[in-house]
């Protein structure tokens, strides 16, 4: 059986977010003992990894721009598209990566923890993990941005 573009995306994203968090569970509960020489690089990859989820923020809100006007272009192609299950043309590119941007401040972070950044830094992945799940695109979340 054949799976449609959507039905793969929904598959895609769970994929991506389980990675990323048992990635982060993993580098958290081998991270060695802390060292006296040196000045760890753990906190200064935490601040990359919160920097990395700011641009993710705003990469993604000029995605959605980008994939309303797509899809705007031909409407009644999109829709039909939509109720087959697929994703308009040209779009899937632009559905999938929204995985990729939230999935990479997340991994920054789950290393930053493994070289000794602070503890606050689980909170990042858990974000990427919501911000995801938040983005999964369905055929009616995606008809409801032809109708806004």
């Amino acid at each position: 059986m054949k799976r449609s573009q959507l039905q793969l995306l929904r598959v895609l994203f769970p994929a991506t977010i389980t990675g990323q968090l048992l990635a982060t569970g993993l580098l958290f509960a081998v991270r060695p003992p802390p060292t006296d020489g040196g000045r760890p690089l753990g906190p200064v990859l935490g601040y990359v990894a919160g920097g990395l989820l700011l641009a993710a923020v705003a990469g993604f809100q000029v995605l959605r721009a980008r994939l309303v006007v797509l899809m705007r272009e031909d409407e009644t192609a999109s829709r039909e598209a939509l109720r087959a299950g697929q994703a308009p043309r040209g779009t899937f590119p632009l559905l999938l990566l929204p995985a990729v941007l939230f999935e990479a401040p997340g991994i920054v972070a789950a290393l930053a923890l493994f070289l000794h950044g602070p503890t606050w830094l689980l909170a990042i992945p858990a974000v990427c993990a919501a911000a995801a799940l938040w983005a999964m695109p369905s055929a009616a979340s995606l008809e409801q941005l032809l109708n806004d």
